[in-house]
């Protein structure tokens, strides 16, 4: 059976350590962070993967969505997982 979800992720700025964070409410336990938008969306993937591994999904497929309005600084992402679920 293959699944749909979406997850919104929002990121946050660090000013004094330049650093992004990003997290989402949908997938609680998702922290990740980078010094870029790009940093960013290289980690978000496997983050999103190992923590739906973790809940028992088989990921089949992660794309991101840059969900940001031009006058908003960071920006804010779409995750659209495609996956199954591991009966035990």
């Amino acid at each position: 059976m293959k699944d749909e979800k979406v997850f919104e992720i929002r990121v946050l700025r660090h000013k004094k350590l330049d650093l992004l964070m990003a997290f989402s409410k949908d997938l609680p336990g998702l922290a990740v962070h980078g010094h870029t938008e790009e940093e960013l969306q290289e980690r978000l993937p496997a983050a999103i993967t190992d923590l739906l591994t973790a809940q028992g999904y088989k990921v089949i497929k992660i794309t991101l969505d840059d969900d940001s309005m031009p006058e908003f600084d960071p920006p804010a992402f779409i995750a659209n997982a495609a996956l199954t679920y591991n009966h035990p």
